[in-house]
C-alpha cells in the first residue's frame, strides 16, 4: 500500500513547506562533568619547596608580565 504513494521532493518540500515549526530540531548541548576529591589530590601531589622555587625561576618572565 506505501508502495503505491509515489513521493517526489517537490511534493516533500511543499509539504514540508507548511509547517517548517514542526521539524526544527532544538538545540541540543552534551556536557561531561569530572568530580575531584580534594583531599585525595593532596595526599597524592607532594610538592617541596625546591620544586616551587624551580617553577617559579622557570615562569619569571611570566609573573613579571602579570604584576606589571
Amino acid at each position: 500500500m506505501l508502495n503505491d504513494v509515489a513521493v517526489t521532493p517537490a511534493a516533500l518540500e511543499q509539504f514540508f513547506q507548511k509547517d517548517p515549526e514542526r521539524y526544527r530540531v532544538p538545540e541540543q548541548r552534551r556536557i561531561r562533568y569530572v568530580v575531584v576529591d580534594q583531599d585525595r589530590t593532596r595526599a597524592d601531589v607532594n610538592i617541596t619547596d625546591e620544586d616551587l622555587k624551580q617553577y617559579y625561576a622557570q615562569q619569571l618572565a611570566d609573573f613579571r608580565f602579570l604584576s606589571e
